[in-house]
């Protein structure tokens, strides 16, 4: 939210302030471990032990987040208007994009085993092959719209509300 509205308005303290807690709490997020489980950091690096595709993944992920919170700590207001806008949507881009990247990664190693038969019983046929690549496709445009309506809808629909509210 808070990239979405320095790129609108790129001077504006508010939407400095936001940007930089928004890129704070990506950064907590790989850091601080929820329940009973690792550390996400680490977690990601130990999937290397067993799934190495979905640790690729989770690697995308990690890196274009993190990547994403460093360019939102070092577009200060000293810079000129343009340059915050330009990184600000850069910003954006990485953050939504490492979800997307994910899917892709996640959804591609799912069809090549599929079709491939890798961990799939040797008995089942060829339609069988196909019925499960249809669920699988369905599964994934409804995971892709609702992580869509919550990273995309939400953030921007809120930045647009601040973005308002400057104006008065």
């Amino acid at each position: 939210m808070g990239c979405h509205a320095r790129h609108l308005r790129p001077g504006n303290l508010p939407a400095y302030i936001i940007a930089l807690v928004g890129g704070g709490f990506v950064c907590l997020n790989w850091l601080i471990p929820s329940g009973q489980a690792d550390v996400p950091l680490v977690a990601v690096f130990k999937r290397f032990d067993g799934a190495v595709v979905l640790a690729l993944a989770s690697l995308v992920l990690m890196g274009a987040q993190i990547a994403a919170a460093v360019i939102c700590f070092t577009t200060t207001r000293k810079q000129s208007a343009q340059s915050v806008a330009d990184k600000s949507m850069l910003s954006l881009k990485l953050f939504l994009g490492s979800f997307i990247a994910l899917i892709l990664i996640v959804a591609l190693y799912g069809l090549y085993t599929s079709l491939t038969g890798s961990g799939i019983p040797v008995d089942i046929k060829f339609g069988d092959k196909i019925k499960l690549i249809f669920v699988g496709l369905t599964l994934l445009i409804k995971f892709v719209t609702l992580l869509g309506g919550i990273l995309i809808a939400a953030p921007i629909a809120g930045s647009c509300l601040l973005t308002r509210l400057m104006r008065r």
